[in-house]
């Protein structure tokens, strides 16, 4: 029996994106974890205290010593290491349980095209050399390529059960009800609103569903908010509406995976680089902001899903764990 770390990134997160992504990575690993003794730690937070990895306690000793260590998805790849409060929190003091880690559909963040020599350091000490690594957009892939990893682009995880038979049971025309989403650090006060009265116009049913905390709060800076229903900020809960034959609409990218998951006819509207890279490769039925004038328009006419996937690829990946 092999030991395996999986590094679950929705842990110590307040987006529930982050959620998302762990479902899918681990759907796609089903196999290989339950055939295995497999162990997760966070990486939002720290995984071990000093004292620990000193006296080589036995979740340290584990982690270590483990076949196979895979890292799911999110903008794990971060240009500077020191920051504060990174996705990955490990440091050139904590690196050693880390050694050999498998990246699996991750991203970049949109300001990656500058790596000082400290992340450099780091990520040379902590990814595997001896696997193909898994990412989620070419230039995620070129930022390997550039610290001297292989990579190959899948999509991020949510995306691979997005076959060809599944896009074509999601519904090509407008239902009678709608949920949204809304980024609240990334706002645009006139494009949210706009986005909010235009769905309002175009749907009898509007819900609302808060990916994160700090969006609720940013719904209810709104106006013409009162009519519309506030989803439970669960994704049982998330699930249970998108069950009810509702679109979906939204800037939240992994709502939107989410809801195709769901077979839920779905427009994704782009406020970051991570949804843009992944329309231009994947065609995930994604819009750019300014196309909200003609929301109407749409919405109304049909949406056609169709995403493209390099299922070889993904086969190659998990081919290595076979």
């Amino acid at each position: 029996m092999q030991k395996i770390v999986l590094f679950d990134t929705s842990v110590g997160s307040t987006n529930k994106g982050d959620e998302i992504i762990m479902q899918s990575v681990k759907a796609h690993l089903h196999n290989m974890l339950n055939r295995h003794y497999t162990i997760t730690f966070p990486t939002h937070t720290p995984s071990f205290h000093f004292y620990q990895q000193r006296m080589k306690h036995s979740l340290y000793t584990f982690a270590y010593n483990a076949d196979y260590k895979f890292i799911g998805g999110t903008n794990i790849i971060n240009g500077n290491m020191l920051r504060i409060q990174p996705t990955w929190n490990i440091n050139i003091f904590n690196y050693h349980c880390y050694k050999n880690t498998i990246l699996m559909g991750a991203g970049s963040n949109k300001n990656i095209d500058s790596i000082n020599q400290y992340t450099r350091t780091l990520l040379g000490r902590i990814l595997s050399r001896n696997y193909i690594h898994s990412v989620r957009d070419e230039k995620t892939k070129n930022v390997l390529a550039s610290l001297g990893f292989e990579a190959i682009v899948t999509g991020c995880p949510t995306l691979w059960g997005l076959d060809q038979n599944h896009c074509k049971a999601v519904p090509t025309f407008k239902s009678e009800s709608v949920i949204f989403t809304i980024t609240h650090y990334l706002r645009d006060s006139i494009y949210d609103q706009m986005l909010v009265d235009k769905l309002c116009k175009c749907y009898k049913t509007v819900y609302f569903w808060s990916q994160d905390y700090n969006d609720y709060n940013y719904f209810h800076s709104l106006k013409n908010v009162e009519s519309i229903s506030i989803i439970d900020p669960s994704l049982e809960a998330f699930s249970k509406t998108l069950q009810t034959g509702v679109d979906y609409v939204g800037t939240r990218l992994h709502a939107g995976m989410y809801a195709m998951q769901h077979k839920v006819r779905t427009l994704i509207i782009i406020v970051d680089n991570r949804a843009y890279e992944m329309n231009r490769t994947f065609n995930i039925n994604a819009i750019e902001r300014p196309e909200l004038e003609n929301l109407e328009k749409l919405v109304g006419g049909a949406v056609h899903t169709d995403v493209k996937l390099d299922r070889a690829k993904i086969a190659e990946w998990m081919s290595q764990f076979q």
